[in-house]
């Protein structure tokens, strides 16, 4: 039966032992298809299929009294693999065309003359010095000189050297001045880039360390922590499709594919938001900031173990330490230790720990802009707000409060309501934008690091805060957010060696799905057998 495994001569000999219902014969193949033999003879080949395809095994499982019961079973078997397949082989395209964008080299050109070879050679000389003085005059700051002389510079190597422009030409190559156009283009834009980024992480600082001090304000003028979070939920979707539709911005277009793929990410969003304001109801910010602290120790493990990236540097392990000592330090001295607030504090840092790795995967692999994220993230989010409001009973209290005529509508709860729904938009943007230039290790610490103007607010405005030796203990997490040593990436493997390990590997889970996807089928099968006996 092609790749399929056929019965041995011994287990025909026995077939007494072999039946349709055999965790050994493949369900797939008894009710329709087997997926392995999709992509027989081709470079997306999924191998021989682990399970027994038989005709005869077939034939017996339609004729048997039990076929009803069981198509449905093997039927969403196979949905499922289906499924989780083309996801897979959509991953492994876009790796391809990765692949083959990073194996496109340009053509050879021909050899140039000895003649023009000295006469290159002395041009690379003098473009070496150029850049010297324009590197010089740009960390100076004067970009008017640093242009001037490199107009100057290149005009002079034409006048000077007319044959070599001239050789490049005939070899599809550009004159000078193009050259410098191409050396000045780029420098502005590594130069634009940097400032881009650094741009992106101030907005994301600056949101960041008031957006808690905000919520708490917040929650304690509304103390409904879910329909806080909804609200921050529903302004930011809502100000995404605004902005979109009146052509300010430009997001993905909403899909249901898309969504169900978003969907995990969403889930685990809002829990890190929702303990995220639980915490901050039930404790003070500074709390809130030494458990933020701890999160870098664990997102730095996830990362290395689920996205592959290298183990973090002794350095790194170090400022790590410091900022998990420092955090041992707030919790021995604080007085205001309650087991609600640190159960809600420990509930946060797991549910923050899965959020930075798993975000940071979805990120880089949905293939959705900036604000496409944002408008996913969040409208998926709102659309848990029901569950949490009946699970939590936030429903029964926001009830009563509107039969007591609460002062909802007063300023005093407006004005830190809406800030804290126009900062959870602003750090949404710069949050994802952040996730894309830099690793989710450094984007945590980056959070940290910008606790330091919460902190110095907190300790200004309100005396909700911990002790002094608690406040100490609080600077040293931070200290340790700033010895952090953003680790670097291993040398990729030459592109032949990867290509065939991910196809091994690739090969090896689909097999691992497969039988994960039955024994989790089959285990809820037997349970409903027995519930139904």
């Amino acid at each position: 039966m092609g790749t399929a495994r056929s019965l041995t001569e011994e287990e025909r000999k026995r077939g007494r032992e072999i039946t349709w219902d055999n965790k050994e014969v493949c369900g797939h193949y008894l009710v329709r298809f087997c997926p392995f033999h999709l992509f027989a003879n081709t470079r997306s080949n999924l191998g021989q299929c682990p399970k027994i395809h038989d005709p005869k095994l077939k034939e017996s499982f339609e004729k048997s009294p039990q076929h009803d019961a069981y198509v449905p079973k093997f039927e969403a078997e196979l949905a499922q693999f289906c499924e989780m397949l083309v996801i897979d082989l959509d991953r492994r395209v876009r790796r391809e065309q990765e692949y083959r964008h990073q194996e496109v080299e340009p053509a050879l050109p021909h050899p140039l003359s000895i003649e023009k070879s000295k006469h290159l050679f002395i041009l690379e000389e003098k473009l070496k010095k150029l850049l010297e003085q324009v590197e010089a005059l740009g960390e100076s700051s004067k970009m008017d000189e640093a242009e001037v002389s490199m107009r100057e510079m290149s005009n002079k190597i034409v006048v000077e050297n007319p044959q070599v422009g001239q050789g490049r030409q005939a070899q599809g190559g550009s004159s000078a001045p193009t050259l410098f156009g191409n050396i000045q283009t780029n420098w502005s834009s590594v130069i634009l880039q940097q400032i881009s980024v650094y741009g992106i992480a101030a907005g994301y600082c600056l949101s960041a360390s008031l957006l808690s001090i905000i919520n708490k304000w917040a929650v304690v003028k509304f103390p409904y922590p879910g329909a806080l979070t909804a609200l921050q939920y529903f302004t930011s979707a809502m100000g995404v499709l605004v902005c979109g539709w009146l052509k300010l911005l430009e997001h993905d277009s909403l899909d249901l594919l898309t969504m169900w793929r978003f969907l995990p990410a969403a889930v685990i969003f809002y829990l890190s938001l929702f303990t995220n304001s639980e915490l901050l109801l039930h404790a003070n910010v500074d709390t809130f900031i030494v458990f933020r602290s701890v999160v870098p120790i664990f997102v730095a493990i996830g990362e290395t173990l689920f996205l592959h990236q290298p183990w973090p540097s002794i350095r790194t392990w170090a400022s790590l330490a410091t900022i998990f000592g420092g955090s041992v330090i707030y919790v021995l001295t604080d007085y205001q230790f309650t087991v609600t607030a640190y159960s809600w504090a420990l509930a946060y840092l797991v549910s923050m720990s899965i959020d930075f790795v798993y975000i940071k995967h979805v990120v880089m692999t949905i293939g959705l802009n900036t604000w496409g994220l944002v408008l996913y993230n969040n409208l998926e989010a709102l659309l848990l707000f029901p569950l949490e409001l009946l699970v939590m009973g936030e429903l029964k209290k926001i009830k009563h409060e509107i039969t007591d005529e609460s002062d909802w509508y007063s300023f005093d709860v407006l004005l830190p309501v809406g800030l804290s729904c126009l900062f959870g938009l602003s750090i949404s943007f710069f949050g994802f934008s952040c996730r894309r230039a830099i690793s989710a290790t450094g984007f945590t610490v980056l959070g940290i690091v910008n606790k330091l103007l919460t902190v110095v607010i907190n300790l200004i405005i309100w005396d909700k805060h911990s002790t002094i030796v608690g406040t100490v203990g609080l600077l040293i997490c931070m200290l340790g957010g700033v010895m952090y040593q953003q680790s670097t990436s291993n040398k990729p493997k030459v592109v032949n060696q990867v290509k065939a390990q991910e196809a091994e590997e690739e090969q090896q889970k689909l097999i691992e799905m497969n039988s994960s996807l039955e024994s989790n089928s089959n285990e809820k099968w037997n349970a409903e057998s027995e519930q139904g006996n």
